[in-house]
């Protein structure tokens, strides 16, 4: 039987015939003491975090702080014993503008501007596609798991949103922001189209895998990830391995690649074979939840490398590639900490302090800011405070501060940030 709360959740949800309308609205306010003019296209809107395009303080309107604006549609149909039918199907947008989020448009945007007048701009698996988020099919079952086709998030994405003290906030956590740590090394990657995912759970043990055969517009190499999981009265544990070849990252084309004759709509893609591993843990304390979590990322040159033209996700074309990006392997090392304290029942803190570390992986060893092939480091610590009116509407305050040195700081105009903002969220 449900509870009073249960049959309270169950009426307001639009469901109908066992598919379920759902949607996020985030919108709010932020200064940003280095920043670049909000973007129309990009899933965070603002670089909140230290960024290439950071040349100007700013208050902006600051899209998507707690979660990315998104609507979706939700199914689930009972075929026979304890089988069901479900799928989904969802696609993220700008809050402010109303566009279909896309990450790569919005490199575009900044193709052969100087940088200290470029917008905000991010690489992301959301690349304009009519359902730019999770969309697939399938079938559950509570005896034998769940099968789904289609774009499938990754499993150690799922995962770590389980894992991240400021749940996969934009404005405040690095791991969504970037999404490379959950990505095999590469946003790109975060979620993966003609993937296969399976996900089984015997009492305390959870597995999941996801494979995905390439050649595919967009991801032409091999993906492979598995994770297994752990619970066990206040402890959770999840560890995952994953590897992902001919992975692609995009930037915006410089006004030199532009005057050789790149195309002016295109952009460049760096290759590169990746591999993943991970461990986070979590542990429930009274009234606190302890988080920590610890990611290793691996990137060589490809062993299949790719030619112009290319076609991305989207339809993006890139009329520049790198396959030579890592002379020697890149070694990124990602480490977090963190909390959430419930300090009322409607009111949360949160706080967690994120670190990225990378080798000298050029030719050459070095430790300055004359080369991103340096060695060098990211630091972002961060909290926030949110209170929920009601089971729809919450409205929240934080900051974030990020700074990068060595390797991960060679062409920054600014070396760090802040982010104080403020902002409300409708989830329906």
């Amino acid at each position: 039987m449900l509870t009073a709360t249960e049959t309270a959740t169950a009426e307001d949800e639009l469901t109908w015939h066992g598919m379920t309308l759902y949607g996020v609205y985030d919108i709010g306010v932020a200064y940003l003491r280095a920043g670049a003019k909000v973007s129309s296209s990009s899933a965070a809107g603002l670089n909140y975090f230290i960024n290439k395009t950071a040349h100007e303080s700013l208050v902006s309107i600051a899209p998507n702080g707690l979660s990315q604006s998104s609507i979706g549609l939700r199914g689930k149909e009972k075929i026979a014993g304890d089988f069901d039918f479900i799928f989904k199907l969802e696609t993220g947008f700008s809050p402010h503008s109303f566009r279909l989020t896309d990450g790569l448009q919005s490199y575009v945007y900044n193709n052969g501007v100087p940088q200290n007048r470029q917008h905000a701009a991010g690489d992301s698996s959301r690349a304009g596609q009519a359902f730019n988020g999770p969309a697939y099919f399938g079938f559950s079952s509570a005896t034998y798991g769940s099968l789904t086709l289609g774009r499938n998030n990754l499993p150690d994405r799922d995962a770590m949103s389980q894992y991240d003290p400021l749940s996969g906030s934009y404005a405040f956590s690095i791991l969504s922001y970037s999404n490379a740590a959950a990505g095999i090394g590469v946003t790109e990657d975060g979620r993966l189209n003609n993937s296969v995912k399976y996900a089984y759970r015997y009492k305390h043990v959870r597995v999941s895998g996801l494979f995905q055969p390439g050649f595919t517009q967009g991801s032409p190499g091999i993906a492979k990830e598995i994770d297994v999981g752990f619970d066990q009265g206040r402890w959770s544990m999840d560890v995952a391995w994953g590897r992902k070849n001919t992975a692609i990252s995009a930037s915006p084309l410089t006004a030199e690649q532009m005057a050789k004759g790149a195309a002016p709509d295109s952009l460049a893609a760096t290759i590169s074979d990746n591999s993943s591993y991970l461990a986070m843990t979590r542990y429930k304390l009274d009234h606190w939840t302890l988080y920590a979590g610890f990611v290793d990322l691996r990137y060589r040159n490809p062993s299949h490398p790719l030619a112009v033209p290319l076609q991305g996700l989207g339809g993006h074309w890139f009329s520049v590639v790198n396959n030579s990006a890592y002379p020697h392997t890149k070694v990124m090392k990602v480490y977090w900490i963190g909390f959430d304290h419930p300090i009322t029942a409607k009111l949360d803190l949160a706080a967690g302090w994120y670190y990225y570390s990378q080798n000298a992986y050029g030719v050459t060893k070095c430790g300055g800011a004359e080369s991103p092939q340096c060695s060098g480091s990211q630091t972002m610590p961060a909290a926030r405070l949110d209170y929920r009116i009601n089971r729809h509407f919450d409205t929240y305050a934080g900051a974030m501060y990020s700074r990068v040195s060595g390797g991960m700081a060679s062409g920054y105009l600014h070396r760090w940030n802040v982010d104080p903002m403020i902002g409300v969220r409708f989830r329906f």
